[in-house]
């Protein structure tokens, strides 16, 4: 058996390297789930304001009705027409399917469009951690929700103990 230069046997130097080389894939995988993590309750975090859910559950909705339509077409029913969404007096008639446009989530959310500036906050925020796909076309702007980012936030909560049905419930569980 060869000796490196500090002297000891080359099959130590071997697990030495193979050692510091595990060690740094772990080091880099630790990194690695923790930034999904901080992703992850960025997301969670800009769910917290009631609006910008909301606006969530509005596009969701808006790309699950888009899906109902599409399956139906695909059966050859004649109650697909029925049930896409209706348009505005003031978009587009090319609306794409499973989006909306800014002034149609401001009249769900608010009630009217009045609220543009802050419509327009929460918009930015959900494109910022990455629930919420935002495309001009023309005048109008059309958002659509990232339904992947949604699963895998759903898929993380899977994992979560299960147990309280309301706060009461959950004041005594050590969860």
């Amino acid at each position: 058996m060869g000796r490196d230069k500090t002297g000891k046997d080359s099959k130590d130097s071997g697990k030495t390297r193979k050692k510091d080389a595990d060690e740094a894939a772990a080091v880099a995988a630790a990194a690695a789930r923790r930034d999904a993590l901080e992703a992850a309750a960025e997301r969670y975090k800009a769910l917290g304001d009631p609006t910008r859910l909301a606006v969530v559950l509005f596009l969701k909705e808006r790309a699950a009705t888009v899906a109902t339509v599409a399956a139906a077409e695909r059966k050859g029913t004649e109650d697909g027409a029925a049930t896409r969404p209706a348009q505005g007096e003031d978009e587009e008639a090319d609306t794409p399917p499973g989006t909306a446009t800014v002034g149609e989530i401001g009249r769900h959310v608010f009630g009217s469009e009045r609220s543009a500036s802050t419509l327009s906050h929460h918009l930015k925020e959900l494109r910022r951690v990455g629930l919420v796909r935002v495309k001009r076309r023309g005048k109008h702007l059309f958002c659509r929700v990232e339904t992947g980012a949604l699963e895998a936030l759903s898929s993380r909560l899977d994992g979560l103990p299960r147990g309280c049905s309301g706060e009461a419930d959950c004041d005594n569980n050590d969860v």
